[in-house]
């Protein structure tokens, strides 16, 4: 709440307002702030005091913003969490069922629906852009995105519904609206007809052909998960590829049981990293697992116990790699690991 506070207040901030706001005392609040810097290095950002301007954020505006996206999200999970977005962001219930209704008009144009959390959290996010860009706080910096990856896409499209009442929204602010569009998790009415759909969808199904083959399975109901794993990556392609700021702050273990599990989707992502175009993060991953994993439970399969092997060889990485083809086809009820041993070292 004290992260809502910073990134959305119009007026400066001094502590008694935390002490007011939060009906807590000076020193849980000069504690709490202490929690904020800590948060903030993950950002980047740094909360700075002045007497003339009192506490405020300094950094860059990217990662204001995600800083807000990240506290709204937990403060919408939380008991009564969309009242307290109401009260801490000063929006009238007005205007948050005006962007709502813009919403549904994004849905009927894209042939999608917003799960229900993003539903309920997006008129939050998208009134705090809005009001950072009247305050003068717009994004200047390149953020690794290639203008005509976005431009032509319907999301891009269909931002104009929710700009229309916006002036002096710059071509930069619309890409980044874009993508808050973009990577919010949504369920597919029907089949998806862009031109990257398709080998986005193909590069997922040889990553669940590779499980079969590294793990000596093959999947039950196959087609069923390779949707609801699609239905995933498409807003996950444009996290991982733009490198946006995720929170699956749960996902940071998983139980034993996955553990062999995630060890070979890892070793499966390598068709949808080559056509991503960069390394699948920890936390995308995993996520990935559990998909998978839950597919396996459901179906009543278990991966088989595999013994696991490793090339030791003193003979150089040539030899190595054509003593591990050759073990591989000679036993494949093992699961040999990548790369090799030198037992001189």
């Amino acid at each position: 709440m004290i992260i809502l506070m910073l990134s959305t207040n119009q007026e400066e901030l001094s502590l008694n307002h935390f002490i007011s706001e939060l009906d807590v005392s000076k020193n849980t609040v000069l504690r709490d702030l202490k929690g904020v810097q800590m948060i903030f290095d993950t950002f980047g950002l740094a909360v700075h005091y002045s007497r003339m301007k009192g506490y405020q954020i300094r950094g860059d505006e990217w990662n204001q913003r995600s800083a807000l996206i990240y506290a709204a999200g937990h403060i919408v999970s939380s008991y009564n969490g969309e009242s307290l977005l109401q009260h801490f962001m000063q929006i009238d219930s007005t205007r948050v069922e005006t962007i709502r209704e813009h919403l549904v008009e994004v849905e009927g144009q894209l042939n999608l629906t917003f799960i229900d959390n993003k539903m309920q959290i997006l008129p939050y996010i998208l009134e705090s852009i809005f009001r950072r860009i009247r305050k003068g706080q717009r994004i200047t910096t390149e953020f690794l995105i290639d203008f005509n990856e976005l431009s032509d896409t319907q999301e891009y499209g269909a931002v104009q519904l929710l700009i229309e009442d916006e002036p002096y929204i710059s071509e930069t602010e619309r890409l980044y609206i874009s993508l808050q569009l973009l990577t919010s998790n949504v369920l597919p009415k029907n089949d998806l007809t862009n031109e990257t759909s398709p080998r986005l969808k193909m590069a997922v199904s040889q990553v669940l052909s590779g499980f079969e083959k590294k793990a000596c399975i093959q999947f039950v109901d196959k087609a069923s998960l390779l949707e609801k794993l699609f239905a995933h990556i498409k807003p996950a392609y444009y996290r991982i590829k733009y490198h946006l700021t995720t929170d699956y702050s749960l996902l940071d273990k998983i139980d034993q049981e996955f553990q062999a599990v995630h060890y070979i989707v890892k070793q499966s992502l390598k068709p949808l990293e080559k056509f991503i175009g960069t390394r699948i993060p920890e936390n995308e991953s995993i996520f990935i697992t559990l998909f998978i994993g839950g597919h396996l439970i459901d179906t009543t399969e278990r991966l088989q116990t595999r013994l696991k092997g490793v090339v030791v060889c003193p003979n150089g990485l040539s030899i190595s790699r054509l003593m591990e083809k050759t073990l591989r086809s000679l036993f494949p009820e093992i699961f040999f690991l990548s790369g090799y041993v030198d037992p001189r070292i």
